[in-house]
C-alpha cells in the first residue's frame, strides 16, 4: 500500500497519537486520552453527545497512517478518543466519576449507538499529511486555508435553510434595498451582533418606530424616515 486512500477502519484499530499537537506528548494510549478529559471536560462531552445523537460529520474524515499493524491518528484525535469511549465507557469510571456519570447518561437509552468502524484517509508519507493538517489548524493562509465565515454570512445560511432571517440580517437588507452606495459601503462594516443589539433594545425601537413579532422587523413608519434612523 501506498500514496493516499480511503478506507473503512475499525475504531479498536486507531491509535491515538501521543504527540497529538493539543497537548503535552503522553506516554501511552491511555494518558493520551485521559489527557483529553482532563483538558476538555465538558467539550468532550459535548463531542460525545453530538456523535452518538447525530454521527461523525461525513465532510472531515479522519487521517490515518498505518503503524505497527494498526493505523495512527494524525488528524481527529479528539473524535478518536470520543469513539473509544463510547465503545467502552468505564474506562476511567475511577479517575473521572463525573465525566464518566455524564457519559453514561448521554448512552442512556442509545443501544446501537456505538460505532464500530469509519471511513479514513489513509496517507502512508507523513509528512504529506502533516502539510494538510497544519493547513488545517493554522487559519485563512492567504485563502488556501478555511476562510471562517462572518456573522453576516452566518445569519445569510440560517434563513437559507431555516426560513426565518435574524433581526440585523433584515435591518440590513432593508437598507441594501435604496440602492445607496454611501450605505452599502457601511453595511460590509457593520456588525450584525452589535446591530441586533441595538435593534432588540426596547428603547431604541420606540425611538426608531420599529417592533419585532415573531421574529419579524416591522414598522408603520414611512420607510425614507425609517432609512434615516
Amino acid at each position: 500500500m501506498s500514496g493516499k486512500s480511503k478506507r473503512v477502519i475499525k475504531v479498536t484499530d486507531f491509535l491515538l497519537n501521543v504527540d497529538n499537537p493539543r497537548f503535552e506528548t503522553t506516554a501511552n494510549q491511555r494518558e493520551a486520552i485521559s489527557t483529553m478529559i482532563s483538558e476538555l471536560g465538558k467539550k468532550m462531552l459535548v463531542l460525545i453527545k453530538s456523535i452518538v445523537e447525530e454521527g461523525l460529520n461525513p465532510s472531515e474524515l479522519l487521517i490515518v497512517t498505518p503503524f505497527k499493524n494498526k493505523y495512527k491518528v494524525l488528524e481527529g484525535n479528539r473524535r478518536a478518543a470520543a469513539l473509544k469511549l463510547i465503545q467502552t465507557p468505564d474506562m476511567f469510571k475511577d479517575e473521572y466519576k463525573s465525566f464518566t456519570k455524564g457519559l453514561h447518561n448521554i448512552l442512556k437509552g442509545q443501544q446501537g449507538s456505538k460505532i464500530n468502524e469509519i471511513d479514513c484517509v489513509v496517507l502512508t508519507d507523513e509528512s504529506e499529511a502533516n502539510k494538510w493538517i497544519k493547513l488545517r489548524h493554522t487559519g485563512e493562509n492567504n485563502g488556501k486555508g478555511i476562510v471562517p465565515w462572518d456573522a453576516q454570512q452566518i445569519g445569510r445560511f440560517d434563513a437559507m435553510v431555516g426560513g426565518k432571517e435574524r433581526i440585523g440580517l433584515q435591518a440590513l437588507n432593508f437598507l441594501k434595498n435604496f440602492n445607496d452606495k454611501g450605505i452599502e459601503e457601511k453595511l460590509h462594516r457593520t456588525s450584525i451582533t452589535n446591530l441586533e443589539r441595538l435593534l432588540t433594545d426596547r428603547y431604541i425601537q420606540s425611538v426608531l418606530g420599529l417592533e419585532i413579532n415573531d421574529g419579524r422587523l416591522e414598522t408603520n413608519i414611512v420607510r425614507e424616515e425609517i432609512k434615516k434612523g
